[in-house]
This record gives C-alpha cells, sequence and structure tokens, in this order.
C-alpha cells in the first residue's frame, strides 16, 4: 500500500530536523530519531501525549498538521475529510519534511 501523505504538499519523506508539538498550550520542540512516531517520539521525551490504543483504531492521539507534512503506511480509521484537514493520528504519523508541526490542542 502507498502511504497517505497529510500536511504541505509532496508525496517524499525528508529527513525530519525538529518536531515542534502543541499540547495543552504548551510547545514542546524536539529532535526526531528517523524512525519513530509523532506520539513514539513524545512519550520517549516524557511528554504525556494522549493516547489509548495505539493502533490508529480509536482517534485518541489525534493532532492536526500545522505545517510541514507527515506520512501514515495507511489511514487506519481516518476519512478523506480528516485528511483534508489535515488531521493524523499520531500513534501511527512519521514526520516526511525538515520541519514538522502537530497541535493537539487545535482539535
Amino acid at each position: 500500500m502507498d502511504k497517505v501523505f497529510i500536511g504541505d504538499e509532496g508525496n517524499t519523506v525528508e529527513p525530519c530536523e525538529k518536531l515542534r508539538v502543541t499540547l495543552h498550550n504548551e510547545t514542546h520542540e524536539l529532535t526526531y530519531d528517523g524512525k519513530s512516531t509523532v506520539l513514539e517520539t513524545l512519550l520517549n521525551a516524557g511528554i504525556n501525549a494522549p493516547y489509548s490504543c495505539m493502533d490508529g483504531a480509536c482517534m485518541a492521539c489525534l493532532g492536526k498538521v500545522k505545517s510541514g507534512r507527515v506520512y501514515m503506511d495507511d489511514l487506519c480509521i481516518l476519512t478523506e475529510d480528516n485528511v483534508a484537514e489535515r488531521e493524523t493520528l499520531t500513534c501511527q504519523a512519521k514526520p516526511a519534511s525538515k520541519i514538522v508541526e502537530i497541535d493537539y490542542d487545535e482539535i
């Protein structure tokens, strides 16, 4: 299956240098390790991000891509409307641009 890209235009994966995440009105800037999901990156940094299933089936980890782009190997339970609104499941999403900004608070 082809990757599903969410966010800025493009369908290539570029090495991510910075991951910025807004959660509970606080912005965290993290270095991306090149292999983890957005949610795993947050949890590994000790940030208590929302999640439940880690399988892309519950939408508890839904975030909005404010800038940059992410990819998912599968849409899981997201709809085309979610993608159009730049919403992603952070438990499945991996950064695909130099800088990626995700906002949990805007959902």
